[in-house]
């Protein structure tokens, strides 16, 4: 549990910044592989991610400015990971200009 700003944005900048270097570790190769035989592929589970930053910012309240549950999946790896960037960018301002510690 957070109860400053700053204690998230500190966890959120760590976290998000493992993300990142897990989506550039991606290649347009590695998105058509799948994960399990009923599974989402990588590509698919990457962009799930992204989606979500605006999804579940919007369900607190937040404005996010990028990809959301209705923007479809980026053409290839290197532009999922520029959309994460930006989304995860944008996640970090909203909340910091936001939400306040009271």
């Amino acid at each position: 549990m957070f109860r400053t700003i700053a204690e998230f944005t500190s966890a959120w900048q760590g976290e998000s910044g493992s993300t990142l270097k897990l989506m550039q570790a991606l290649t347009d190769g590695s998105l058509g592989q799948q994960v399990s035989p009923e599974g989402r592929s990588l590509g698919r589970l990457a962009w799930h991610i992204v989606q979500t930053l605006g999804e579940m910012g919007g369900h607190a309240g937040l404005t996010i400015d990028g990809a959301n549950e209705k923007t479809p999946q980026a053409a290839g790896a290197a532009a999922i990971a520029v959309a994460y960037r930006a989304g995860a960018t944008a996640l970090e301002k909203a909340v910091t200009t936001t939400w306040k510690d009271a």
